[in-house]
Formats: C-alpha cells, sequence, structure tokens
C-alpha cells in the first residue's frame, strides 16, 4: 500500500507537466492522469529524462496503437515500448491487442500505418529504421498495484520475445 500512495503522490506532482505535455502534442485522448502515470513510470525508469524527451517520447492519444510511450536510446541502442494503465489488473484483452501492435507495426514493415495518430506513426517510423541494425527493444507494462500478470500474459510476451531476435 505505502507504494501506490508514494506513486499516487508522484502522480499528482506530475499532473502540471502532464497538462502541459497534452497541450503541447494537441492530445485529443488520453487524460491527465493517465499521462501523469506515463510520466511518473518514465522518470522512476529514467531518473535523468528530459521534459523535451518526455513530450517526444510520449504517444498516448485515441489512435495510438497501444503505445502509450516509445523511447529511443540513441547511445545505448534501445528501445523502450510502454504500454501504461493506471489500473492494478493486466487485461489480457488489452494486452494481447498491444502484443500484436508490437508484431504488427514495429516488425512488419510492410505493414500500413494509416489508422494511426500522427505522433505514433512518425514514432514507428523511427523505431523501423533502426530495428534492424542490432538495436534492442524492451517492452514495460507498467500498472498501479501489486498484482502480477498471470502465466496467459506472461506467454503472451514470452511467445513474442521467442519470435524476434
Amino acid at each position: 500500500m505505502l507504494k501506490e500512495n508514494i506513486i499516487k503522490e508522484l502522480n499528482n506532482q506530475n499532473l502540471p507537466l502532464a497538462r502541459e505535455i497534452r497541450k503541447k502534442n494537441k492530445v485529443s485522448g488520453s487524460s491527465d492522469g493517465a499521462y501523469s502515470f506515463t510520466i511518473t513510470g518514465l522518470k522512476l525508469l529514467f531518473p535523468k529524462i528530459s521534459k523535451k524527451q518526455l513530450i517526444d517520447c510520449i504517444t498516448d492519444d485515441n489512435l495510438d496503437g497501444g503505445f502509450d510511450a516509445i523511447f529511443l536510446l540513441r547511445g545505448d541502442k534501445k528501445i523502450h515500448i510502454f504500454d501504461v494503465k493506471n489500473a492494478k489488473d493486466f487485461n489480457y484483452k488489452d494486452l494481447k491487442f498491444f502484443k500484436g501492435s508490437i508484431k504488427e507495426y514495429i516488425f512488419n514493415k510492410n505493414s500500413r500505418l494509416n489508422g494511426l495518430d500522427v505522433k505514433v506513426k512518425a514514432k514507428i517510423k523511427q523505431v523501423r529504421k533502426v530495428v534492424s541494425n542490432d538495436w534492442k527493444i524492451l517492452v514495460y507494462i507498467l500498472r498501479l498495484g501489486d498484482d502480477s500478470p498471470k502465466n496467459s500474459v506472461d506467454n503472451l510476451f514470452l511467445e513474442l520475445k521467442n519470435t524476434y531476435k
């Protein structure tokens, strides 16, 4: 419970920045709270992440294909892809969609991006340019709470991991 309270407090502190980023990125979907939780997660994982990098990497919106943030670290040759929900559970259906989006949009370079929001399209195009150049992809599923994913969810991502180099 203490962790949840700390995360909630961090989310509250990040609300002004969430509002600012949503406005700057002209986000019509999502919410300030969702953006705040995404910012909290990114800051916890990357303590030195800048405001500019946050603005650039958060893709959460109505037509984001399940990609809430895509963060490329050029020096490390790593692509960090995030599915973030301010919820306690690991919803199998949502995560199956997210896994499908990774396969379709990241690894299938012939896949059209027509149905996606402009911001996520641009990030996916950046990822596609470097994914075959020995860049490592890390997938993060962030939830609020101590629930662990069920085996069926673990198996989804194990399959994804075993399918691609």
